[in-house]
């Protein structure tokens, strides 16, 4: 889901005429995205874009694109029109709040949360076009949200005597600043009441 909002919110800016990025017309994608050069070509339009979305507009800017492309299915990288509904993607982009929930498998009665500004969306962005291949991992297992209250919460599942790798530790350091205490497992059957 994080890398089709990423599709959405970056449509303009990965088709953009870079040269030696996009040979044909049939390209799903720059040639460049998974380099460096891909950010560094484009890093005034990101850094840009990156300021509407922490001001606000991730949900126009999603909204217009989703509009325009959804019925067409058009393909590019990251574009999972089958995956998730548009009702789906803007709940999470217009959710208020952004958590990460983890609890420690040994005490389950004590749940831990930190929720986390909408700003959280800016940072996933910018790991998205500074390192697009390096950034898929580390991403956690589920995402899931509520409406009603207008939340989102990032959910990594482990089971016991399972660990972070190292891509997650870097996750949780750059995109949700917990302290190591914070870093244990989640019981499936916890999540239902985290909703």
């Amino acid at each position: 889901m994080v890398r089709f909002i990423f599709a959405l919110l970056f449509k303009d800016i990965l088709f953009k005429p870079v040269p030696g990025a996009l040979e044909t017309e049939y390209q799903t994608g720059p040639l460049d995205l998974d380099e460096d050069s891909f950010y560094f070509a484009r890093q005034k339009d990101i850094t840009r874009r990156l300021g509407e979305i922490e001001g606000g507009q991730a949900p126009h800017i999603a909204r217009k694109v989703d509009a325009e492309h959804r019925d067409k299915k058009t393909m590019w990288v990251g574009a999972l029109w089958d995956r998730f509904t548009g009702e789906d993607i803007l709940a999470i982009i217009e959710v208020g709040t952004l958590c990460l929930v983890t609890e420690r498998s040994q005490n389950r009665d004590q749940s831990l949360s930190q929720c986390l500004p909408t700003s959280v969306l800016v940072i996933i962005c910018r790991l998205q076009a500074e390192n697009y291949s390096g950034s898929a991992g580390g991403v956690p297992d589920l995402i899931v949200w509520n409406t009603e209250k207008r939340e989102a919460k990032f959910v990594e599942v482990k089971g016991p005597g399972d660990t972070l790798s190292e891509t997650q530790k870097v996750q949780l350091v750059l995109v949700w600043p917990v302290s190591s205490s914070l870093i244990g497992s989640t019981a499936l059957d916890s999540l239902a009441f985290e909703l």
